[in-house]
């Protein structure tokens, strides 16, 4: 495992260089974190009975109860 790791980094630093793979690892933290924001933004919480969807296309910060029907 670390040998493959070793190998990929290897490789992309030929191809991109340093500062190619500066790029690269700057462009993918910010994907990491644009897509934890989604995830938090669209967080499921459940109360046992019903579950509650956070609306993350509405304005407020309102919470919309769902029946929970698969038990």
């Amino acid at each position: 495992m670390e040998l493959q790791l070793l190998l990929i980094l290897i490789i992309a630093f030929l191809l991109l260089g340093p500062e190619g793979m500066l790029n690269l690892a700057t462009k993918l933290g910010e994907l990491a974190r644009q897509a934890r924001d989604i995830i938090d933004k669209c967080a499921v919480f459940n109360d046992g009975r019903t579950r509650f969807y956070k609306n993350a296309a509405a304005f407020t910060q309102s919470y919309i109860p769902v029946l929970v029907t698969d038990k």
